[in-house]
């Protein structure tokens, strides 16, 4: 079997996606659909996040983040915000993913998402356990 052909069974077809996202980006500015735009920096973003590249995740989260914030679309803000954290929890700057998790946290709460903010209370508490284990 083809080691492209298995990546992709394996892994996914991240060409793909990112081309049908930056697809629907282009789309999605043309008509002005901001919080579809939005999201779909959000998808880039966790995209390039799980190729690696996270420069270039950073990037369109905090495009996404900048909308979000802008047409107070709290949803995406919040999601953006965790995902940034997560990138920093992974390369081992956890107080700035403690800052973005915090500020996650806050929508969350203020818009009565529990489920939401289980999950940052996660990531917060996972944040703790690492700064104690160096």
């Amino acid at each position: 079997m083809n080691i492209r052909v298995l990546f992709k069974e394996v892994f996914g077809d991240y060409e793909a996606s990112l081309n049908s996202l930056f697809r629907s980006l282009e789309l999605r500015q043309q008509t002005g659909y901001s919080e579809g735009e939005s999201l779909s920096l959000y998808h880039l973003g966790v995209t390039y996040k799980y190729l690696g590249s996270y420069e270039q995740a950073l990037d369109q989260f905090l495009k996404g983040l900048s909308i979000a914030r802008l047409k107070n679309y709290w949803i995406t803000e919040s999601y953006a915000l965790n995902n940034i954290g997560l990138i920093y929890l992974e390369t081992e700057d956890y107080t700035i993913a403690m800052e973005y998790f915090y500020q996650s946290l806050i929508i969350r709460r203020n818009s009565g998402d529990k489920w939401g903010e289980a999950g940052c209370l996660d990531n917060i508490g996972f944040c703790h356990f690492k700064t104690k284990a160096i």
